[in-house]
């Protein structure tokens, strides 16, 4: 399945909200988040509100990605924690 990016202008994907907190850590100095750190912190934070997680082949490598389409509510909650700023990083 091929990734499709912003489900509508009342969500966003988890890959979407990623791509905007790794320019902010850029920016600052700090390593990126990967995917799949980013995911799990997600599920620990936002177990019980979250729909079904998704997949998609990373367009370079072909691997399985997953995601979570996020409400607006949801990225909001998300990138407010204080846990943020502990997502194990690693640069690439």
């Amino acid at each position: 399945m091929e990734y499709l990016g912003t489900v509508s202008d009342q969500t966003m994907s988890s890959i979407d909200l990623r791509s905007i907190i790794n320019e902010a850590r850029q920016e600052h100095g700090e390593s990126v988040v990967r995917n799949d750190d980013m995911v799990k912190r997600i599920e620990d934070e936002l177990y019980g509100e979250l729909g079904g997680c998704k997949t998609f082949a990373h367009p370079q490598s072909g691997a399985s990605m997953r995601y979570y389409d996020l409400t607006i509510d949801q990225c909001l909650l998300f990138s407010s924690f204080s846990s943020l700023h502990n997502v194990p990083c690693r640069k690439t």
